[in-house]
């Protein structure tokens, strides 16, 4: 199953509620899903608006510009040299392997 960001995002609630760190979440989210679509500063963003009342579990920013970019970067790489991995792309872009991952599944899957 492909879990979209407002899902995960319905877990870190459900763990908030329970009175769980947003590191202890991180680290269950990864050890139950593996591989995690958010990184440790969206799960602190979301904790700190969960904590202001802000109970949406919809994700309403836009893709920045800067996101747009990146993902135009990576699909490059991928038609330059569709044998390219995740260590290179990540050194030559400067990118987390939150955010590779993100763009793979989420805006090329």
């Amino acid at each position: 199953m492909d879990l979209e960001k407002e899902h995960i995002r319905a877990i870190v609630y459900f763990d908030w509620k329970k009175g769980v760190t947003y590191l202890e979440c991180r680290n269950e989210t990864v050890g139950v899903l593996g591989h995690c679509m958010v990184s440790k500063k969206t799960i602190l963003n979301w904790f700190h608006q969960f904590s202001r009342v802000q109970e949406n579990l919809k994700d309403d920013r836009p893709i920045t510009s800067i996101f747009e970019v990146r993902i135009s970067a990576v699909r490059d790489m991928v038609i330059q040299n569709p044998k390219v991995i995740y260590p290179e792309i990540q050194h030559n872009l400067k990118i987390s392997a939150d955010s590779l991952y993100a763009i793979f599944h989420r805006h090329l899957g």
